[in-house]
């Protein structure tokens, strides 16, 4: 009888389809879903009084329809289609790494929806706090049903949509208008989940109601009708007894995953941050500080939208705007 032992190669989890961000946005998928794991976001207390006495600029414009590029998708959930969703402006001066920012967010909101419009975030609070505060001051957070994102110009969340999500693997392309709707425990949505932007949903979700009560039960992507950039809606429900849960990771919930900046999201970044601030140059001269300085006429600016679309579509080693530049 031989005395030697037969070693077997250690088994391992097979590799996430989208890697990193998957695994991200399944560790915040069990922060929701399950009490007992250790979470680092805890229940928001920020109200609009708070930002109010904090010497937050607020302006209250007067009522609105849904925006114009989601108007229909609004509509066709049962919300109303009708002038009675409040938008507002938010901002405060503020002061990170030594230089001189305003933090501000626009927002839309209505009963059962949020419509997150523009955000700019160097120090303040996040944007989930602040959006939870100024639902919370019309509407009871537990009517909550639907948050959407409009607009996406965010590059890692760009990226990933329009490089990884609508592949031929996949069976898709971008651009594509209609809506592709993710359901949790699909990798999809678990890497969406793990997303800059996406993560601001979860976060909300966890800052405004008690873990395990609620969850996004799916995640809905499409490009704009009339602005081609990412749309993306994200669908809260409560957790009932026969919506299942697959956990995928058993990550520590401190450690923080980081989706490294390759070459490609470092020019994305650069040429939207180069565009909007030739808009704001131009649209914002001689304004005191402390006013609303908001990005959001970056997206209607016509060389924003060229570059940004040519950044995402191509390489930078075809001739493409950037590679001649």
């Amino acid at each position: 009888m031989s005395d030697t032992t037969t070693l077997r190669p250690t088994e391992h989890a097979p590799p996430l389809k989208y890697g990193s961000l998957q695994k991200t946005g399944a560790l915040r998928v069990s922060w929701i879903r399950d009490p007992s794991q250790n979470c680092p976001v805890t229940p928001s207390q920020l109200t609009m009084q708070n930002m109010t006495e904090s010497r937050w600029g607020i302006r209250h414009q007067k009522r609105h329809f849904p925006p114009d590029q989601i108007y229909e998708e609004t509509v066709e959930l049962g919300l109303s289609g009708e002038k009675l969703y409040r938008k507002i402006v938010l901002w405060k001066a503020g002061i990170s790494r030594g230089q001189y920012w305003v933090n501000d967010y626009t927002l839309q909101t209505g009963p059962g929806v949020i419509f997150a419009m523009d955000s700019f975030r160097p120090d303040s609070a996040y944007w989930a706090q602040i959006a939870q505060a100024v639902y919370q001051d019309e509407h009871p957070i537990e009517d909550l049903k639907y948050v959407f994102q409009c607009n996406i110009i965010n590059p890692e969340t760009m990226l990933f949509v329009q490089k990884s999500l609508y592949v031929a693997a996949n069976g898709l392309g971008w651009p594509d208008d209609r809506l592709r709707v993710w359901e949790e425990n699909t990798a999809e949505y678990q890497a969406l989940l793990g997303t800059r932007l996406a993560k601001g949903v979860v976060y909300l979700v966890l800052g405004a109601y008690p873990r395990g009560t609620r969850r996004i039960a799916r995640v809905v992507t499409w490009e704009g009708r009339y602005i081609p950039y990412i749309q993306m809606r994200s669908d809260i429900e409560k957790i009932r007894g026969d919506s299942t849960y697959v956990p995928t990771t058993a990550e520590s919930a401190f450690g923080e995953i980081v989706q490294p900046i390759n070459s490609s999201t470092f020019r994305l970044y650069w040429v939207i941050c180069a565009a909007s601030a030739s808009v704001m140059s131009s649209s914002n001269t001689a304004k005191p500080a402390g006013r609303v300085h908001t990005h959001e006429s970056a997206l209607y600016n016509p060389l924003a939208r060229v570059l940004a679309i040519d950044v995402s579509t191509h390489d930078g080693h075809d001739g493409s705007i950037l590679a001649r530049s």
